[in-house]
């Protein structure tokens, strides 16, 4: 049977017959912990900090991947300076909430502009093989969780731009879209960017120094996670990466004009996914 095993920084909690470990501290004394691949002890884990409104970067790694191995002893070796850099995105973040009163904007998806319910700290879980990753029940449900905060994104964008379209057609517009990205960009290891319980961003990959500076490397991993949390419009930026990662196509399609769809008639319509993805494209486009 497969092996899930959890890395976890910080205060180990047992709870009944398994123990759930999470990260609940920068970079120091790791405890490690191994389940049954079948167990959604992490999701609940993770569900816990959401509904909790924690803010938090989570790594989803593997202990088969070269990446992650890379990323891990890269951290390792320079414990103090990744701690300063995540002390760093909440110093600077807490200039811009200052600025914000602490409050987010009425249509803000991403919380940006709240004070934090705690400052970010740096959590990971971890499975035995990389192959298994967003496979096994709780990697597929964070990967689920992660769809369906894009997916909000997404939709209110395409409402937007086509205030005439219903909610149904905007969602289901949106989750295949997003569904198609992930499907296609998620990879190990993967950052998870959190922001009082809401989806900031994500980054998938790690790429060491060729020469072995390990602050290099650090900060070349971290720049466009901070870059992430300091944008006012990161709504805007994930609608880009959404449009940009969709599978490229061997022949382009005719583009197909929204104002012709009623929305009125949605139950008898039947969107097959292609010509949703045209319609999407359109949109997004506009």
């Amino acid at each position: 049977m497969c092996k899930i095993i959890i890395v976890i920084l910080g205060v180990i909690r047992v709870r009944k017959l398994l123990s759930v470990i999470s990260a609940t501290a920068l970079v120091g004394t790791a405890a490690m912990n191994v389940v049954s691949c079948s167990s959604n002890a992490y999701y609940k884990e993770f569900k816990g900090w959401i509904d909790n409104k924690e803010s938090f970067l989570l790594y989803i790694g593997a202990d088969d991947c070269d990446h992650c191995k890379n990323f891990e002893s890269t951290i390792e070796s320079e414990k103090d300076y990744f701690n300063d850099k995540i002390d760093q995105l909440n110093a600077n973040y807490e200039t811009i909430a200052v600025t914000k009163h602490g409050k987010s904007d009425e249509n803000s998806l991403t919380n940006y502009g709240q004070y934090l319910n705690n400052k970010v700290d740096y959590r990971y879980f971890k499975t035995a093989e990389k192959e298994n990753n967003f496979n096994e029940k709780w990697s597929k449900n964070i990967l689920d969780w992660m769809i369906e905060e894009v997916t909000e994104i997404i939709k209110q964008e395409i409402l937007r731009v086509t205030p005439d379209f219903s909610e149904k057609i905007a969602y289901n517009l949106a989750k295949n879209s997003t569904k198609t990205y992930f499907n296609n960009n998620k990879g190990t290891p993967m950052f998870l960017l959190v922001r009082n319980g809401k989806l900031v961003g994500w980054q998938a990959g790690f790429v060491e120094d060729t020469q072995k500076w390990d602050k290099i490397a650090i900060d070349k991993w971290f720049e466009p996670l901070n870059k992430i949390f300091m944008e006012e419009n990161q709504e805007a930026e994930i609608v880009k990466l959404i449009r940009n990662g969709q599978t490229e196509k061997e022949e382009e399609p005719e583009i197909v004009d929204p104002e012709i769809v009623d929305p009125e008639i949605e139950e008898v319509l039947n969107y097959s996914l292609k010509n949703q993805e045209i319609l999407l494209s359109y949109l997004l486009n506009k």
